[in-house]
């Protein structure tokens, strides 16, 4: 995991997320940390032109007191100068849902890591509809920390899966347990109907790895149980340090209209959730 994305609003659940990618560059041996921030002008006849020319004498400003920032969170991850080499961008373009993600690929980024607010009701969709959008669109994988979170080793990882790209799925995440010499759990909700064939597939997938320590978890599901709280009742039980979702590609309709389980369960879930897009 060479290089790491971690995109801040300054707030304090950015610093959370700031603080889980050191420490994590300090299992995986990363070599890099990108440090991303995005002030958009202020588009408005009503905006003096002077904002537009003092711009960017801001983005210098916000990009020292970023690298003060960046420099003293490094001092206190224990990491030595020059080992982890530091980039800080202050960027203009138009919005964090697509400049997130557009920077991250840009700078061949391994891994964006976000914090999360824990929030609910409109500040939860207001405030968390950037981390949101950009799980939505990145094709980079992101990292969501719940904002009390403190950093443990990864020794474990959850996948959920419906079992039915399990091939696929399997390859993107194995390169992640790799890196962290961490075992996969595959959590697969059985509710009994026609699962079966899908089932004796994924052991035929994972006899063939042998390399890896995976296990298929066949958790049974409940009708009348919401599959998201299925989930959170095992994993709480488990204890992965992370839990990796893959969705499915959603069109507009249901992107405006239906609920994603990937993002819901980001949002409301208390430890790491890796969302992958294979």
């Amino acid at each position: 995991m060479h290089t790491l994305f971690v995109p801040t609003d300054l707030s304090n659940h950015a610093h959370v997320a700031l603080k889980y990618a050191l420490e994590l560059s300090k299992q995986v041996f990363s070599k890099k940390l990108i440090y991303f921030h995005l002030n958009p002008p202020v588009i408005s006849a009503e905006v003096p032109i002077l904002y537009y020319d003092s711009l960017q004498k801001i983005n210098d400003e916000i990009k020292v007191h970023m690298e003060k920032e960046l420099k003293k969170y490094i001092a206190d991850a224990g990491i030595g100068e020059g080992v982890l080499e530091t980039e800080v961008i202050v960027a203009t373009e138009s919005g964090p849902v697509s400049s997130i993600p557009y920077f991250a690929k840009k700078h061949k980024a391994d891994l964006i890591i976000m914090g999360t607010h824990g929030k609910t009701g409109f500040e939860k969709f207001v405030f968390g509809s950037v981390t949101a959008g950009v799980l939505e669109n990145s094709t980079v994988p992101v990292l969501t920390i719940p904002i009390h979170y403190t950093f443990k080793p990864v020794e474990k990882i959850s996948f959920a899966s419906s079992l039915s790209s399990f091939t696929s799925e399997v390859r993107s995440i194995m390169e992640f347990c790799k890196d962290f010499h961490a075992s996969l759990e595959v959590i697969y909700v059985d509710y009994g109907l026609l699962s079966e064939k899908l089932i004796e597939h994924a052991k035929r997938v994972i006899a063939d790895i042998d390399h890896l320590n995976i296990e298929l978890v066949l958790v049974p599901g409940d009708i009348g149980e919401k599959l998201i709280d299925t989930l959170k009742r095992y994993v709480n039980h488990s204890k992965p340090e992370w839990l990796v979702m893959i969705p499915k590609k959603r069109d507009w309709y249901e992107k405006m209209f239906l609920s994603s389980k990937s993002l819901e369960l980001a949002s409301e879930y208390n430890k790491p959730v890796l969302i992958l897009h294979p």
